[in-house]
């Protein structure tokens, strides 16, 4: 049981350890020769004793396996763990045993938070926020992606990013290729775009693609972020005009 991923206990029906794994007694901060014999009342505090009391109470009546999850604070830290109780029954088909087994989940539980606080970070993002696949595929598409384009996730997901998005200058067929190699370069790709939305109207985009990577590094997506830049776009054409006005009236002056 040593050997086990698992901290693993097991009681009789008066409650008292009869077997522990050295994980388990580590948990609890006692030997295991301190453990065998003792009653779970003894060693937990009330409420957690009685919580667990209630879910041994229904695996030994019901004869049936009992899983639940826990979330407490050990030293200081906030901790999840999941926990298997299944009955030991006899040849007679009667209970005469409990045994437990918790796994210490926390890693698991803070990468779905995590997942989950990134979701809702990308989804309420500014930039429109576009995931694919290496194909340039499209599977996620957050709220301002809909606003930008004028497209529903549910009509952009599935198609192919250069075929969903038109632009007033077709890019080369080659495009995904050439932002790839420059992602495995530089470790992103920049570029500017025009695009039509839904409605036609013409807008200019800036756009960053880098690596969706898996556990062990290796890239399994794109993910692109786009900006509308029509107002930088504006300034710059009127700081272009009026360059050209003082030019002219510059150019003019020199004349009179």
């Amino acid at each position: 049981m040593d050997n086990m991923p698992a901290m693993i206990y097991k009681k009789d029906l008066e409650g008292r350890f009869v077997q522990v794994n050295k994980k388990y007694s580590q948990s609890l901060n006692l030997p295991y020769h301190k453990l065998i014999g003792k009653k779970v009342k003894d060693i937990l505090a009330e409420e957690s004793y009685l919580k667990l009391l209630r879910r041994e109470e229904k695996v030994i009546n019901y004869k049936i396996s009992h899983y639940f999850e826990d979330t407490f604070m050990q030293d200081g830290v906030k901790t999840s763990t999941l926990t298997s109780l299944f009955p030991i029954i006899d040849d007679n088909e009667q209970v005469y045993a409990i045994c437990g087994m918790i796994y210490d989940i926390t890693e698991r539980i803070l990468k779905e938070e995590l997942f989950q606080y990134q979701s809702f970070m990308v989804q309420n993002a500014s930039d429109a926020i576009i995931g694919s696949d290496l194909d340039f595929k499209i599977n996620s598409w957050n709220n301002a992606a809909e606003q930008l384009y004028g497209y529903k996730a549910k009509n952009a997901i599935g198609n192919q990013v250069f075929s969903l998005l038109r632009s007033k200058v077709s890019p080369p067929d080659n495009i995904g290729e050439l932002i790839k190699s420059a992602i495995e370069k530089d470790n992103e790709w920049r570029g500017e775009f025009l695009y039509w939305r839904t409605d036609d109207k013409e807008i200019p985009i800036s756009t960053s693609c880098s690596y969706i990577k898996d556990v062990n590094g290796k890239p399994i997506g794109i993910l692109a972020v786009n900006r509308n830049i029509e107002k930088e776009k504006k300034q710059e054409e009127s700081i272009k005009n009026l360059n050209h006005e003082l030019e002219a009236l510059h150019t003019q002056y020199l004349m009179t």
